[in-house]
């Protein structure tokens, strides 16, 4: 849990909101600590059924199934998902697929979203590091696009205040 509590990115949380009221991370944040040691072990064969799964041709989609703290931080838990599936033997491209073309193939959106095209929607993050080869932190972020306008990452750190200058 201090690794959780450590990370850089709870510093875009508002407040304490994900604090009790006696100042520990709210029950509902952590994992129970008899689960802790199956969801350990449980790792490496999950990498291997995800694996066998994109070796036999299954489309692999990322996604994130909770909120949480450091890692799991809302707005973060997806990028951080890529990792995962690279250690799970994915190429570097099909991991990121599975966050963008793949996504929208699953939700029947892929006419509409998931690839940069013209004609489709089209609001995306332009980073420093390559997602294909580096696992994407919040200091790599240089600019965002939403419909159609960029927003760099100095006006963005005056949107979200001194953890985003920090980041």
């Amino acid at each position: 849990m201090a690794r959780q509590l450590d990370q850089p990115d709870n510093a875009y949380l508002p407040g304490v909101a994900w604090r009790s009221r006696a100042g520990e991370v709210a029950g509902i944040m952590q994992m129970p600590g008899e689960l802790q040691p199956l969801a350990r072990a449980a790792r490496m064969r999950r990498h291997e059924f995800v694996r066998r799964c994109w070796q036999a041709g299954v489309r692999v989609t990322a996604g994130t199934d909770g909120a949480g703290l450091g890692r799991l931080l809302p707005g973060f838990g997806l990028q951080r998902e890529i990792v995962p599936l690279r250690e799970a033997g994915l190429s570097p491209f099909a991991s990121l697929q599975a966050a963008t073309i793949n996504a929208a193939r699953a939700l029947n959106l892929a006419d509409q979203i998931g690839s940069i095209e013209t004609g489709k929607a089209a609001d995306f993050g332009v980073w420093t590091a390559d997602p294909v080869t580096t696992a994407l932190r919040p200091a790599d972020l240089d600019a965002v696009v939403l419909a159609g306008v960029v927003h760099r990452r100095d006006t963005l750190a005056g949107a979200f205040g001194s953890a985003a200058r920090e980041g």
